[in-house]
């Protein structure tokens, strides 16, 4: 059996040494415009080769992993659409609405079988983030039953935890836990680097002003391409945002202090490392959003650590 991933940017390249690592036998090939990254994913050892040519790296793959950004990943699909043989299990990384996907799908050859999914690496120091990770995946009506079974098992085989959602929660999941952090970001900054008085705010906000600006950057090109074509999603997501800003301005300017406190305590006692290393309670889909949450807490404890030094 042979697999290619395209795209071999760091999540991908550790995907490969992964499923090497798993899977000694299977044949990995990777291809990426970018000759360094290639070349570097060779060197790791997280493809066995590497091929220029994009249609002749997928020839013979009985499975094919596209981990492209949002904008090179209609151009990626239509230039191996002739070059995957029958039945080659097609793995969507790029994260995408089912509305684009329904568009983009329509162009290729009807005998794929053909997936979206998410993978969300551990952030943690240790060198296996995928080991504990989750793969999120679109399991839509259509959906191959063995093209499922297959990926799930692949990622299994990883150390990472499969998790099935309907076509629409992986849109919202998207929406929640990668775009809408992203323009929060985004917002955060705008307001920061207002020209008044710049200069001495960004000296005091100090690790802060970094946290924002470090995930924003974070973000996959491919999330911030598709920003507004998961705009339904994404804006139902901000329109709760907003609510809940609003709530907090009217809590702050009536001086509930025993409601802030009680609020306080409850959002910081459900994301306690203890509670995060559990298994969650809530349905499957709410990992995703845990895991990103889970991030931003983490940043903003480093930086209270380092004003408390």
């Amino acid at each position: 059996m042979s697999l290619t991933i395209i795209g071999l940017s760091q999540i991908p390249a550790s995907l490969g040494l992964a499923i090497k690592n798993a899977y000694p036998n299977l044949t990995v090939v990777g291809h990426d415009p970018d000759t360094d990254l290639s070349a570097q994913a060779k060197k790791m050892g997280a493809v066995d080769r590497t091929h220029w040519n994009l249609p002749a790296s997928c020839e013979g793959s009985d499975i094919v992993l596209v981990a492209v950004s949002f904008a090179q990943l209609e151009l990626t699909l239509s230039s191996i659409a002739e070059s995957l043989a029958e039945n080659t299990l097609l793995v969507i990384l790029t994260p995408l609405s089912q509305a684009t996907w329904d568009a983009l799908s329509a162009q290729l050859p009807t005998h794929l079988r053909i997936l979206r999914a998410r993978l969300v690496p551990v952030r943690t120091p240790e060198a296996e983030p995928l080991n504990g990770a989750a793969l999120f995946i679109a399991a839509a009506p259509e959906s191959s039953e063995t093209g499922l079974r297959t990926v799930a098992k692949l990622a299994e085989g990883i150390g990472a935890k499969p998790r099935f959602c309907a076509p629409e929660e992986f849109d919202s999941l998207l929406a929640a836990c990668e775009q809408l952090p992203a323009v929060v970001s985004l917002a955060l900054l705008s307001v920061w680097q207002d020209p008044a008085g710049w200069p001495d705010r960004s000296l005091a906000l100090g690790e802060m002003a970094e946290w924002a600006r470090e995930f924003a950057d974070d973000l996959p090109e491919a999330s911030v391409g598709a920003l507004t074509e998961n705009n339904v999603h994404l804006d139902a997501w901000l329109a709760r945002t907003i609510t809940e800003l609003q709530l907090w301005r009217a809590r702050l300017q009536q001086g509930e202090q025993e409601l802030i406190d009680k609020e306080l305590t409850r959002l910081r006692s459900s994301n306690t490392p203890d509670n995060q290393s559990q298994e969650p309670d809530e349905p499957e889909g709410l990992g995703l959003q845990s895991m990103i949450m889970g991030r931003l807490i983490r940043r903003a404890r480093r930086v209270r650590q380092g004003e408390q030094k």
